[in-house]
C-alpha cells in the first residue's frame, strides 16, 4: 500500500474520531482496509484488469452498502449495477436521491430499506379480510367462469 494522503485528525482536541479525507492506494483484496466497512472518507484505490475482475473484488467482501460505477457508457453502467451485491448503485455521481429514494445495505451492511415506499413497508402489516353477506352459502365454482358467488 501506498503512504496515505490525508487522514489527519481535524480536531485532535474533540471527543471522537474526526479525520480529513484520506486516499489509501495500492489496496488489495486481501487488505483489512478492504473488507471492513469504513464510515468515514476514505478511499481505497485497489487495481483491476477488467470489469469482471471489479465488480468480483466489490462483491466479495461482507458489506453492501453503496457501489459506485463512473463511466460514459450508460449500457454498461445498468448491466454493471445489475451485477452489484448492494442496496445502491450510484452512476457518475455519489449520495444521489432524495426522501424518495429507498436506502440500505445486504450482508453485513444490514436489511430492509429506509426512505420512499420500501421504508414504509417496515411499519405496515397488510391484513386482507373478506365477508359474505346474506344468509345463502357462496356456491363454488361449477365447472364454468363463475367466480364463486350469485347475484340473486
Amino acid at each position: 500500500m501506498l503512504a496515505p494522503v490525508g487522514g489527519a485528525r481535524e480536531a485532535p482536541d474533540l471527543p471522537g474520531f474526526f479525520v480529513r479525507p484520506a486516499v489509501l492506494g495500492r489496496v488489495t483484496p486481501e487488505m483489512t482496509i478492504a473488507t471492513t466497512e469504513v464510515f468515514g472518507p476514505v478511499l481505497c484505490v485497489m487495481a483491476y484488469e477488467t470489469v469482471d475482475d471489479a465488480v468480483r473484488i466489490a462483491n466479495g467482501g461482507p458489506y453492501g452498502l453503496v457501489a459506485g460505477v463512473f463511466t460514459s457508457d450508460l449500457n454498461r453502467a445498468h448491466q454493471i449495477a445489475r451485477r452489484m451485491r448492494c442496496g445502491q448503485v450510484f452512476v457518475n455521481e455519489w449520495f444521489a436521491g432524495g426522501i424518495e429514494t429507498p436506502f440500505g445495505g445486504v450482508g453485513h451492511s444490514g436489511f430492509g430499506r429506509e426512505k420512499g415506499i420500501e421504508g414504509l413497508l417496515n411499519y405496515v402489516r397488510t391484513r386482507t379480510t373478506t365477508i359474505r353477506l346474506g344468509d345463502r352459502p357462496v356456491e363454488a365454482f361449477r365447472g364454468g367462469a363463475s367466480a364463486g358467488f350469485s347475484a340473486s
